[in-house]
C-alpha cells in the first residue's frame, strides 16, 4: 500500500477553484494544481532558490523539482496549444508567508537583500 501524499504548503488563497484563468474561451484545457502554481511562483516569479522554496512548501528538494517540472510542462503545453489553464486544489494546505522583507513586507530570499531594491534608512 502506497503512503499518502504530504500536504504541500501554499501561500496564496484562491477565490474560485476549477475556473479557467488563461485562454478562457478555448475548448482544450490544462489542469494546473495549486502546488504546481505555487512552485512556479516561488521559483520563477519570486526568485527563490529551490532549497529555500522547498522548505516554504514543506516538501523535499526532489519533490519540489518534480512539482516545478510538471507545472512548467503544463504551462508550456497550454501556451503552445492555446489551451485554457484551470487551477485545481490537490493536496495542499494554506499557510501564511514566512519570509518577508523586514522593511517593505515583500518576499525576500534568505540571506539576500530585499527584492524591492530599497535600502534601510532611505
Amino acid at each position: 500500500m502506497a503512503r499518502s501524499k504530504i500536504l504541500r504548503k501554499i501561500h496564496i488563497k484562491f477565490k474560485k477553484e476549477n475556473e479557467p484563468h488563461i485562454f478562457t474561451g478555448r475548448k482544450e484545457s490544462v489542469v494546473l494544481t495549486y502546488d504546481e502554481f505555487e512552485a512556479i511562483r516561488l521559483s520563477d516569479l519570486s526568485g527563490f532558490y529551490q532549497k529555500d522554496a522547498c522548505k516554504m512548501m514543506g516538501v523535499s528538494r526532489a519533490t519540489f523539482a518534480r512539482i516545478l517540472l510538471s507545472g512548467r510542462k503544463k504551462l508550456a503545453q497550454a501556451l503552445i496549444n492555446k489551451a485554457a489553464v484551470t487551477l485545481e486544489k490537490g493536496d495542499v494546505v494554506y499557510e501564511k508567508e514566512s519570509l518577508k522583507c523586514p522593511i517593505h513586507s515583500y518576499l525576500k530570499r534568505e540571506g539576500k537583500f530585499c527584492l524591492c531594491k530599497k535600502t534601510e534608512g532611505k
